[in-house]
């Protein structure tokens, strides 16, 4: 039976995939929404964000063939950084406590929304050629590019485990800043990378205490997916530019309510 929390979890979660679908950027909504709409704890939240964009990078993935477009080599050396990452991401959220971890969290989202603003391109989970300008590559040696490769998965790894995101608009533009991939090797590359970060973070997570609901967990997911099919087939019609910075704005507020809420809360 759906019941009203059930449906709600539906609901935010196909509200985190539209955003993804139309700005490629959805996962920083995740936690606010857990928390503020569905009344999850802060580190319940987390946990339950990393299911849910596992499941959406994984069905992404096999869209469109992408699974063919992996760059094992480089996608091996972030997984590996990831892994390590994630770890100490979800140790130091288990540090804080509730209020200071969303403090913390409206730090970085006010980052991210301010990075959306001023740059108009989009990079995340769902991200495809037309809504990223790829910047010029740097010719890097093989060993040198799969160890800056392997910090960029750490860093993202400690996110995604501190925050619940996917941290694909850090991985992205590195895969094509530094390791000179094309944008659909670096699109499906991502994917595979995020998947396997969250997957890590979520288990740890679990390690580390959290039991979410698993029914709560898997209808948020599936409302994700269906989010990011809507939102990419309307997003396709739309400038990305000023879905941008319309998102950046968004993000920029959320971040400031989250902020404000947890600063002067007792």
């Amino acid at each position: 039976m759906l019941t009203t929390l059930n449906g709600a979890a539906v609901f935010y979660g196909a509200l985190v995939g539209i955003a993804l679908g139309l700005a490629g950027m959805g996962s920083v909504f995740a936690v606010p929404l857990l928390v503020y709409g569905l009344g999850l704890g802060p580190h319940a939240a987390v946990c339950v964000s990393m299911v849910a964009v596992v499941v959406i990078a994984l069905v992404v993935l096999t869209q469109k063939s992408r699974i063919k477009l992996i760059d094992f080599h480089v996608g091996s050396a972030i997984a590996a950084g990831g892994a390590l990452g994630a770890p100490l991401g979800v140790w130091i959220s288990k540090q804080l406590p509730p209020k200071l971890l969303l403090l913390s969290f409206a730090v970085f989202a006010t980052a991210i929304g301010i990075r959306m603003l001023f740059t108009g391109k989009a990079s995340e989970i769902s991200s495809d050629a037309r809504t990223v300008i790829p910047p010029q590559p740097r010719p890097q040696a093989f060993p040198r590019r799969l160890a800056v490769m392997a910090l960029v998965g750490l860093i993202a790894g400690v996110l995604s485990g501190l925050f619940g995101v996917g941290s694909g608009s850090f991985i992205i533009p590195a895969l094509l800043f530094f390791a000179g991939v094309d944008m659909h090797r670096a699109v499906a590359t991502s994917l595979a990378v995020i998947a396997v970060i969250s997957l890590v973070a979520a288990t740890g997570h679990v390690i580390a205490g959290q039991r979410p609901s698993l029914v709560l967990s898997g209808l948020f997911a599936v409302g994700g997916v269906v989010g990011v099919e809507v939102g990419s087939r309307v997003g396709g019609r739309l400038d990305s530019s000023k879905l941008q910075r319309m998102f950046g704005v968004t993000v920029v507020a959320m971040a400031i309510v989250v902020g404000l809420r947890n600063f002067y809360a007792r």
